[in-house]
Order: C-alpha cells, then sequence, then structure tokens
C-alpha cells in the first residue's frame, strides 16, 4: 500500500510540473481602417518660379568628430503598433522619450550572446546558404535596441546594438562617419538583422592609456595579429620610446577578441560594414583596387568612384557589376594583411560586404543597402519600405547648406548646436500650393531663400525644404525622398530639429489634393514609425497649434513666431488618418459633419 502512495505522489508532482510551465499566450485585434472617396479644396500660397537644378557637391574631412546619438528602449518598450501619448490638457504635456532611458540588458544566462547563429564550415558556404538565411521565415520579434560596454584599458567603449532578426550583421567601427552608423541602424530597423556601432570619443581611432602612456588605434585594423601590430606602430608613430607596446598590444588584441564575439563577426553568414570617405581624396574605388588586391573589379564612369562596394563573394560581385555598380572582388589568397575586417572575413571564407559612400552622402548609403536586399542578396519577403518604391532625387546639399543649417538651428532652437543631424519625434504634412513635383524641387533646390516675404528672410538665409514630397499622378502617387530624414530641414517654424516633413503635391483650386495622395502618404508615415522608432506625433501644418506646448516646441527668437497655416487642411489629415493601422497625438474626430 505505501508502494502505491508513492508512486501516486510521482505522479501527481510530474503533471504539476507540466501545468506551471504552460504559458498563456494572447494575440493582438485586429485593426480597422476607415477610408472616404473624395477631399475638398486646400489653398495656401502661390507657386514659386523654378530656378533652374544645381549639382550636388559635398565635402567634409574624414577626421570630423561626429558624435553618434544613442537611443535606448525603455526596459518594457511600448509596441510599435500603437504610439499613444497621454492627451494634452493645460495640466500635463506629453514629454518627448528621454535621450538616455535604462538600458536592456542581454539575457542573463549569456550576457555576451545576443543573437542565436549557427557556426558553419568555412569551405561549405556559399550565397546560396546565405540567402536561405536571410529568408527563412521567422515568427515576428519586436527590435530590441540598447548599448552595452567593452573596455580597453581606461577606455570604456559603448556598442550600439539594434536586434531585429538573426541576419545580417550591420557593422559600424567608425564614430566619426556619422552617416554609415546612420544608415545602419535604418537598415537593421526596416530590412531586419543586428547592427553594432561603436561609440567612444567621436573620432575615427581609439584612444586609451597604460600606467601613464597613450596610445591609439584604428579599430578596423585589429583583427589579425600583424594588422594590430601595424595600427599601433602607425598610429603612434611620433612615440618612439614607448615602453608599455606589448602590453598595449595585448590590450588591442584582447579588445579585438571581445568585439568579435560580442558581434559574432566570425559566425555570423553575413557581414555588412559600413563607411565614408571624404570626397575627391584618395578613398576611391581606384585606390581600394590597389589596397583590397582585387580579383575583380568593375567601375562605371558615371557614378562617383566615391561609392562603391567590396565584396568577398563572386556572386554578389555578379549581380552589382551586371547593375552597373562600382564594386571590387577581393583575392580570396592575395589579399593585404592589413588587419580590416574584410581581410578577416575573406580568411574565414565568409561572407562580406562593405558599402562605401563619400561623407554626407546618407541617401546614396541608403539607396545601396536597399539595392543590396531587394536585387542582389533577394529578400523574398518584400518589406513595407520596398512597397513604397520610393525614388531617390536630392536637392543640392553642400558645406553651404550645411553651414546655413546649423546657423539656423543655432538662431531659433540651441544655440550650442554644432550639427545639422536630427533625432525626429514628429511628422509635420504639408501642402506645396503648386502642381507638379518638378516645381517643388526647384523651389527647395536653392541653398539660399530667394523669395520676397520678408518675414522669411528675417528668419535667416537657409532655404525651405522637406523630406519627402508626394506627386499627384494618381492612382498610386509616385513618392520623392529630397533629403535625408535625419538632416535638418526647414519646413515649420519651431520644429524644425524634431521633425520630418512630407510635401503632398497640390492643395488649390486647379490641383485638389487627392485620396490617392492620402492613402500614399499614410503608408509612407507607416514606413517612417518603423525606421524611427522615437517618432510620437504626426500633425497637419495647420496643427501646429495644438502641439505648441510640448516640449518639442523650440522658438528663440521672439519675432519670429510661427503664424497661420491652412495646409494641407482638416480633411485631408482624416482621410490620411483613417487609412493608418497606428495612432499617435493628436487624434481628432474625423467622422464629423464636415467630412
Amino acid at each position: 500500500m505505501l508502494k502505491l502512495f508513492n508512486i501516486f505522489i510521482i505522479i501527481l508532482s510530474v503533471l504539476c510540473m507540466a501545468c506551471s510551465s504552460t504559458e498563456d499566450l494572447t494575440g493582438q485585434s485586429d485593426k480597422q481602417s476607415k477610408t472616404k472617396t473624395t477631399l475638398g479644396t486646400v489653398n495656401d500660397s502661390d507657386v514659386v518660379v523654378p530656378p533652374p537644378k544645381v549639382l550636388v557637391d559635398s565635402d567634409t574631412s574624414s577626421d570630423d568628430k561626429s558624435p553618434v546619438q544613442v537611443v535606448q528602449q525603455p526596459e518594457n518598450p511600448i509596441e510599435p503598433e500603437i504610439r499613444k501619448p497621454a492627451p494634452f490638457s493645460s495640466e500635463t504635456k506629453p514629454q518627448p522619450p528621454q535621450e538616455e532611458p535604462p538600458e536592456i540588458p542581454p539575457p542573463a544566462e549569456n550576457p555576451e550572446v545576443h543573437i542565436p547563429h549557427v557556426a558553419a564550415d568555412p569551405k561549405d558556404v556559399t550565397a546560396t546558404e546565405i540567402n536561405e538565411e536571410l529568408n527563412q521565415p521567422d515568427s515576428p520579434v519586436e527590435p530590441v535596441e540598447y548599448t552595452e560596454s567593452i573596455t580597453i584599458g581606461d577606455t570604456v567603449i559603448q556598442v550600439k546594438t539594434i536586434q531585429n532578426g538573426p541576419s545580417p550583421v550591420y557593422i559600424a567601427l567608425h564614430e566619426n562617419e556619422k552617416d554609415a552608423s546612420l544608415a545602419g541602424q535604418w537598415a537593421a530597423r526596416v530590412f531586419g538583422g543586428t547592427y553594432y556601432g561603436l561609440i567612444h570619443e567621436g573620432t575615427r581611432n581609439i584612444r586609451f592609456h597604460i600606467d601613464g602612456e597613450k596610445y591609439k588605434f584604428d579599430p578596423n585594423r585589429i583583427f589579425t595579429d600583424d594588422g594590430r601590430r601595424q595600427t599601433l606602430q602607425d598610429r603612434n608613430l611620433n612615440k618612439p620610446n614607448l615602453t608599455k607596446f606589448d602590453q598595449a598590444l595585448e590590450k588591442v588584441e584582447e579588445f579585438s577578441k571581445k568585439l568579435i564575439k560580442f558581434s559574432k563577426l566570425d559566425e555570423a553568414l553575413l557581414v555588412v560594414s559600413l563607411h565614408n570617405n571624404t570626397k575627391g581624396r584618395p578613398l576611391t574605388i581606384d585606390h581600394f583596387e590597389d589596397v583590397v588586391i582585387a580579383n575583380d573589379v568593375h567601375k562605371n564612369n558615371n557614378t562617383s568612384k566615391d561609392d562603391f562596394y567590396i565584396v568577398t563573394e563572386r556572386s554578389h560581385f555578379d549581380s552589382l557589376a551586371d547593375d552597373q555598380h562600382n564594386v571590387i572582388l577581393q583575392h580570396p589568397i592575395d589579399a593585404k594583411d592589413d588587419g580590416s575586417l574584410s581581410y578577416f572575413r575573406g580568411s574565414i571564407k565568409k561572407a562580406y560586404i562593405n558599402i562605401e559612400t563619400v561623407h554626407q552622402g546618407l541617401l546614396s548609403q541608403k539607396e545601396m543597402i536597399r539595392h543590396l536586399f531587394e536585387k542582389d542578396i533577394g529578400i523574398s519577403n518584400a518589406t513595407l519600405y520596398s512597397s513604397l518604391n520610393i525614388q531617390i532625387d536630392p536637392i543640392t546639399w553642400n558645406k553651404k547648406r550645411a553651414k546655413l543649417s546649423i546657423e539656423y538651428r543655432q538662431k531659433h532652437s540651441d544655440k550650442k548646436a554644432d550639427t545639422f543631424y536630427i533625432e525626429p519625434h514628429m511628422i509635420v504634412v504639408h501642402s506645396t500650393a503648386a502642381c507638379t513635383y518638378q516645381s517643388t524641387f526647384s523651389t527647395f533646390d536653392p541653398v539660399e531663400y530667394t523669395g520676397n516675404n520678408q518675414k522669411i528672410k528675417k528668419g535667416g538665409k537657409l532655404n525651405h525644404s522637406s523630406h519627402f514630397v508626394v506627386d499627384r499622378n494618381d492612382p498610386a502617387p509616385t513618392i520623392y525622398q529630397i533629403m535625408p530624414e535625419e538632416f535638418m530641414g526647414r519646413h515649420i517654424v519651431g520644429f524644425n530639429d524634431e521633425s520630418i516633413g512630407i510635401e503632398v503635391v497640390g492643395g488649390t483650386n486647379d490641383c485638389e489634393l487627392t485620396l490617392a495622395q492620402a492613402l500614399t502618404t499614410s503608408k509612407l508615415i507607416e514606413y517612417l514609425l518603423q525606421a524611427y522608432p522615437t517618432i510620437t506625433h504626426i500633425i497637419g501644418h495647420h496643427e501646429y497649434e495644438q502641439v505648441k506646448n510640448t516640449s518639442y516646441f523650440k522658438a528663440l527668437d521672439r519675432e519670429y513666431q510661427p503664424w497661420h497655416k491652412s495646409d494641407p487642411g482638416e480633411q485631408f489629415m482624416c482621410e490620411l488618418r483613417s487609412a493608418m493601422t497606428v495612432t499617435l497625438e493628436p487624434t481628432n474626430d474625423c467622422y464629423n459633419d464636415q467630412i
């Protein structure tokens, strides 16, 4: 009897353990959208006579400091489908996301492992296997963003991380190459994969001390023994009597191994490295053709030599060359051991793609990433961004426009501003009061404002500009991107350094806004919410007074304040919001009698 009782107790214990391990899963309810059939007339201002188009001229020093802004997620992030702050009131004002919310630590059981990668035999890795991993159907996951630290000597290196799927691994090793870092973060959010970016002093080289002796090295020259020794020698030539060189070499090797393990640079089937160079200087495809020791090279003389790919897979080279891109195929055996990530990946027979563009060529770098995924690698599952078919048509961006943008920011929002880069928290929708995209582009393209409005002239020399233009070619209006989302445009007083501007062509009796434009704009906004999780508000230009009580509003010049606007109008914004599957502030009742 006692034996039977013991057996009964054992069975009961097993059943209890099984019950306690069961999780209760819940799903999300489907979101519904409502649409209208017609739109009314919206009036604004006169059409500006288009001046001739000016060619883009961009040039900066590769040693410029460009600290990367870290965006961290709170411990319990809000789901991206609904970003709805508390309603406005005189007592409570919605606050923007904190610049440095609490860090999200990696899993406790293995703090250095973030994404499961399957190590493969280097001899058996092929482009087909890479594509299979990239295209494998994974269960949807929420992107996670955080920073962690790797130390070397007395220096702490922050590693900005965005996890949004297993492949590929994007990496930005040089912090002063701001556009490369932003492009990598954008790619991870939009196309999936994991991004790693080094953050230290805003410089290319990393500095550290050993017993008072200062050393520096290039973080893209530390992946082999010869490379580590060479970069320490090259970067410290003016200090011939360094007594701690061997100790410094050990520290750099230790740092390299930590970075490789942390970022899975030895296991990932595909690594995409992002870099920027200085226009017209030696760092063109001609320079790298000799440095890399190419197995094959394709050049397109009709494109900039500053923008090119370096690859280790023949299939990737052939695809990019067929599409007339500048591309170098690194030699698998004779490549120079310079300690670079490209040499390291080639030596272990793993796929590597370097995307190199000129400084402040952010649109070009994003377009090269887009081509890589949509045509070269061939992601089978179309992304939201890919479905929009955005056309890249940049307005003039040069050193003068960059300078005027910083001056405008200093005058109106931040006296200490030293950059034109922004972190967007708001989307502002405008209508152009012009009937064609060409006239809109010609209005924004000049660097300086050339109009006769004296009030606008008092605001500064910087010309108006927005980031996107939605054309009137129904039934599927074309979207043109004329500025990177991360560059400041002049399109709304008080919010320029917090917002992305969207211009919708039309808004007069002769060319009314259309329902198709509202639907296209809503899809564009949903992509922007995916790419920039800091965005919390969407407004029409005429709705700016509803958000003046937020901390986003900045207007230092009391003589230059917002004035009444009517574009794009209540009806257009209602149609736009009705078509969206997300809800952001401010919210309006779009179903009253006036619609």
